[in-house]
This record gives structure tokens, sequence and C-alpha cells, in this order.
């Protein structure tokens, strides 16, 4: 047994903490462990971040502890072996060669197993906390890269005031503005501008989000916790939902007898009009429930316009939340109209809520005309940077992860994602609306530029939605080239169905022949030849695929960082007309996969637009036949309306698109990405 006084280095990967005795890591003298703890100045004790996936990391803590590998270990051999490549722990890399060679098999018992095996991943431990705790975890050789406990967690709460396993889940606003039921009184952990934090009852509550936000119910291959879910979803009573879960099981009588009332009498609270309660009531409601001691001084601030009034305070609850978000400002009011609104409803409120009636007393007090404002006393200029080694925290659904700044900048599609991400505090904290157990197979993408997922996968349908959610389309272009995903849709096809049709759809229809593509390619802005710049980045066109053929292959050169536009042989008009054709081609194909049409009438949509694009029909035949065909019905006077704007704008989409196509030959493009469909 090792000693306790042997001296520790201290990890985090990714967001999981891991002590390791230098002793162990000096057994690797080759590895980045070995030669980054080295050099560490022990006296400060620091973690050394590294970013790569902390859960994938347990294996490796557990083969430098033991020099056994842990039985699960096989289920993300590829992803290990990745892992220990870039740490460069030889040793390691042998007995996975081997391995993958199967030159031996694991045997290992279950007793061998780290602890952390057993642990969840979205886990968030609290305990009552007087002080602040320590920044290390448990000083123990045996310690498994769980994640930190408090200051992570809020502490300190009557919600919390347990040692036990706490799951919890951020919200988007406009979704419990839908589904008020989603937040009570007694699960309410904190609030963001745009978000809740609450606490499940289960860990299978991430479904039931998923589903809010997707409509689809895409639960895992062989899914065995149905009883826990609908148990749930009875007491949301949300009636939507429990139809989804009762088409799942097959069966209109999933109600029983001793559950049936309650589920009756939520779902009416959730399926009537009762609005959201406005944020001021939500942040005061949390606060209540906390003693003035943890609370500390409150303040209220606002926005310039005075408009948008938020709470914070200096008591130890606040310093954990900061800690944790990088943020403890607590939203008040969306608008200048509710101010009037919370003087009222605090007038009507008991003395548990004096310390929030006295923080909004001094800031209208202070209130004064802006041309007799003066620098405050108190105030002190400072300037903070953020390097491309900015340690960011994420946080999704019921997990959060650490990575660098870089890593999420790598594709810039994820932080322009306005709809699926935003900054809690820019640089330092970031949330993400979507699953977060997929969102791990996400993030290692991020980092590795490759996509693993494990041996025997059982959540293709919810990661393929994901992913497309997303928008990255060197992610969605790995995962559709994947072999392990060609495999899946061959074994289960009627899975994926509504997942790719979400947003870029297979239309797979008869004979196998290819009708087109749809192409979306990232570009320097591009120059009119009239010298006007449109500021495009972003091409989606639509193209044809003629006999069959493969995209041809692009220039290999890298885009040069010198380029700042590029110049096409057509008019700033020209161009924009152009774009519009092209938004109109490949609309009306996706429209009429997202109006879920008859598969027939989508494959005559594709087929229509693939052969005016082709010369074989003119536009006139295009247009009648377009507005002929059942859910696109028109008068007369659209249809001569439609057949003089295809006629005008289809000559500049030709022209826009060999441009293109020569953009992508040269070079050029930033990314293309492209979704084939067939008939």
């Amino acid at each position: 047994m090792e000693s306790a006084e042997e001296e520790l280095i201290n990890f985090n990967v990714g967001g999981w903490y891991f002590s390791i005795s230098k002793s162990k890591v000096a057994q690797f003298p080759e590895s980045l462990l070995w030669k980054e703890a080295s050099v560490q100045d022990q006296s400060e004790n620091p973690r050394l971040f590294i970013d790569q996936d902390g859960f994938i990391f347990r294996h490796l803590h557990y083969y430098m502890q033991t020099s056994k590998l842990s039985f699960f270990s096989c289920a993300e051999l590829n992803l290990l072996y990745e892992q220990a490549l870039i740490l460069q722990l030889t040793p390691l890399l042998q007995i996975l060669d081997n391995l993958k060679e199967e030159k031996y098999n694991l045997h290992v018992q279950h007793a061998d197993t780290p602890i952390a095996e057993r642990a969840s991943l979205n886990y968030w431990r609290t305990r009552k906390c007087a002080s602040k705790p320590s920044e290390i975890p448990p000083n123990s050789p045996v310690f498994t890269g769980l994640h930190e406990r408090a200051p992570l967690g809020l502490v300190d709460t009557p919600l919390l005031d347990t040692e036990d396993e706490v799951n919890y889940c951020f919200l988007p606003l406009d979704l419990v503005a839908k589904y008020p039921v989603l937040v009570k009184d007694d699960n309410l952990l904190w609030l963001l501008e745009n978000a809740a934090l609450i606490e499940c009852e289960c860990s299978e509550f991430r479904f039931i989000v998923n589903f809010l936000r997707s409509e689809k119910m895409l639960l895992p291959d062989d899914f065995s916790n149905i009883d826990a879910l609908e148990e749930e979803v009875l007491i949301l009573g949300i009636p939507e939902l429990i139809d989804a879960v009762k088409m799942y099981r097959g069966s209109c009588s999933m109600v029983s007898p001793s559950t049936a009332g309650a589920g009756q009498r939520q779902g009416a609270a959730a399926g009537g009009s009762l609005p959201r309660s406005p944020l001021y009531a939500m942040t005061l409601g949390l606060l209540a429930s906390y003693p003035d001691s943890a609370l500390g001084q409150l303040r209220v601030g606002s926005d310039l316009g005075r408009s948008r009034l938020h709470l914070s305070g200096d008591g130890v609850l606040f310093q954990h939340a900061r800690n944790w978000l990088g943020t403890c400002r607590l939203p008040l009011t969306e608008s200048i109209s509710e101010i009037q609104e919370l003087c009222a409803y605090l007038d009507k409120r008991d003395t548990t809520y004096e310390p929030m009636k006295d923080a909004l007393k001094c800031y209208l007090k202070q209130q004064m005309p802006a041309e007799s404002r003066d620098y405050n006393a108190d105030w002190t200029a400072e300037v903070s940077v953020y390097s491309l080694h900015q340690i960011v925290k994420v946080y999704v659904g019921s997990n959060w992860y650490e990575t660098y700044l870089q890593t999420l900048l790598k594709y810039p599609e994820l932080l322009s994602n306005d709809k699926k991400v935003c900054w809690i505090t820019y640089g330092q904290s970031l949330l993400i609306h979507g699953d977060g157990q997929m969102f791990r197979h996400v993030l290692n993408f991020l980092r590795l530029g490759k996509l693993f997922l494990p041996a025997e996968f059982k959540e293709w349908p919810l990661f393929c939605q994901e992913a497309e959610e997303y928008q990255i389309p060197s992610l969605l272009e790995a995962l559709y080239h994947s072999d392990a995903y060609r495999f899946a849709v061959k074994l289960n096809p009627c899975s994926f169905t509504e997942t790719r049709d979400s947003k870029q759809p297979g239309v797979a229809l008869a004979d196998d022949r290819n009708v087109g593509l749809i192409l979306k390619v990232e570009h320097p802005p591009i120059l009119g030849s009239d010298g006007f710049c449109t500021s495009n980045e972003e091409s989606v066109v639509y193209s044809a695929l003629l006999g069959g053929s493969q995209l041809e292959t692009p220039n290999a050169q890298a885009l040069s960082k010198d380029i700042v536009f590029v110049s096409f042989a057509l008019s700033h008009e020209e161009i924009f007309y152009a774009r519009k054709c092209h938004f109109f081609l490949t609309d009306v194909i996706l429209d009429s996969v997202r109006q879920k049409d008859p598969k027939e009438i989508t494959a005559r949509v594709g087929t229509l637009v693939s052969r005016l694009w082709t010369r074989q029909i003119t536009p006139r035949e295009f247009v009648a036949d377009l507005l002929n065909t059942e859910y696109f019905k028109g008068d007369r006077n659209v249809h001569e309306e439609l057949l003089q704007w295809v006629e005008f704008t289809l000559p500049f989409a030709w022209k826009y698109s060999r441009c293109l196509d020569l953009l992508i030959q040269r070079g050029f493009a930033r990314s293309v990405s492209y979704f084939a469909l067939e008939m």
C-alpha cells in the first residue's frame, strides 16, 4: 500500500479530476503526463489541465495505478487508443495493439474495475458547507476521476442538503414558458437569463427534455427503464408526452388506476392556460428558501436602459454560483413594465422577503439623471485577456465538461449557432441546449477531428438528430461516412427516417438513381464583377450529378489566410438573384419533406427540379407540372408570376454554380458538405 504522504500529481481531464502518485507517473518517462508533471511547481499544487475525454481517461488512470486494463475499456477501445497515442503512453499502446490484433483478451474481473465505472457521468454531488471546500480531489491513489464536489455544485440549500447523487438539468426558458409544469418551487436550483437549472427525479429526465425540444421520442435500443420514465411522465402530465410514451410502449392503457388521477390533474395544469411565473417570482421564491447568512448583502443592478433588473449578493450561495457558472446574477425583470409589477409583488410578501425589498429600495433611491452621475469611488479599472488556451466550462443538459476555447473555435459553426449555443459568461462558461451525454461524442470530434462512438452504440437516432442541430458540416460528413452508422442504418433503417429528415432529409426513392445534390459551401466573401461585395460567406445550392458520377475531388491546396474575398464574373445583383433561385430549388424539395408529404410527391418534386436543372424540361413545363402536383396547387396568377421569376433567375443560378464549382476545385472553399438526393 502506498504511503499517504507520497507526493501526488493532480490532473483535470476535461472536467474530471484525478490524483496520481508521482512515482506512478514517473514509470512512463516518455509520456506527456510525466513531461508536464516533472516541471510542475508542486508548492502551488495546481491541476494540470488535459483537453481530453475524462470518461475515457479513467481507464488510463486505472492502468497507470495497477498495470491492468478495466474490463469496460473494450467498449471504446479506439478512443482509448487515440488518447494513449496523444499522451504518448507507449506500453499501453502496445497492449492495445495486441488487443486489436486479438493476440489476447481481457481477463479482468469486475472487482478490478475502477470505482468511477459505477458512477454516473452526469452526477452532481453536494454537501453542507460552512466554508470554501478543498480545490483538490480526495488525496487517495484509488481516486478515479469523479467530478469535483463543491464549489461546482450549489451548496447550503434546503433542496440539496444531501450527500446523495443529484440529477440536474438546464432547461431553456422558452421551453419553460411552453411547459410551465417543468419548474416547481421545490425543484428550481438556479436561474440564468435564458435558462433554468432544475433538480430531476431520475436520470431518464433527459429523454423527456429531448422530446419536448424535438417532438420525437428517441430512446436507446433495448431501453430498459421505461417504467421509471413512464412514472416521471405521468407526474408531469403533459398530454403529448404521455401519448408519445403510449406509442412507444405500443399500448393505449399505460395509466395504472393508482396514477391515473395524478396524471390527469397534472395534465390539466400542463395543458391549460397557466403561464410561466415571471422571472422575479421565480428568483425571489428561490432566494426565500435560503437563510440570510447564505445570501449575504443583496444588490440590485440593471442594464443601461434600467429595464432589465438583476439581483446578486456576496454570501456563500452567490460565491458558489460564481465559481460554478462564472456569474452569480439572477434575472429579475425582462422589460421596464415589469418593475412596477415587481414592487407590487414584494409589497405582498412576508418578512422572509425583507432582504430583497431592502435591496430594491436601495437601487431605486440611487437612481439619478445620467448627467449628474460620476465615476463611482469604489470603481477600479480592470482588463482581462482570453487566450486560445482559456479553459471553458460547457454545460449541456444534465452534464458539464471543460475544454480549451481553441477547441470550441475549431469549427465556427458551433459558436455561431445561436439557437443551440449561448455564453453564460463570455470566454468562461458556455450553455448548450442539447443532450449532455451525446455532446461528449461531439466534443471528442471537436478535439480530435474524428468521430469515435462506443462499440454497440445504442442511441443512433438521438445522436443523428443532435449532430444535425449543431450544423457542423464536417461532423455530419464524418457521421454519414462512418461504417458503424451505415451498419446501423442497414440493420434498422426505419429508426433513421425521422432524424435524417429534420434538417438534411434523405429522399430515398425508387431505382437508386442520383437526381442531385444539396451543396453547402463556406468561402470568403464574394465580390461582384461590378465591385460591390455581397458579404455572403456561405452558399447553399442545388447541383446535379450527371450519369451517377461522384463529386470531383477539389484541389487540396490550403486556403491562404491572405485571401480576404473572391470575385465572381457576375454583378452583385446577378449574384443576389442566383442565390434566390438556389434557395427556391432546394427549399421546394426540403419543404415537401418537412411537411411530411407522401414519398411519391417528394419524389416527383425532386425529379422535376433535377430535369429543370439539367435542361430536360423548360421552365414553363416545370412550373406547370409543379403546380399540378398535389399540395402545390396554385391559380393562374401564381403560375404566370412563378414562370417569369424562374425564367429570369435560372440562368444566373447556372452561372453562379459554375463559379462556385471553380472556387471549390481551386481550393478556395473553407468547407464543403453535401447531401445526395436519390430516386
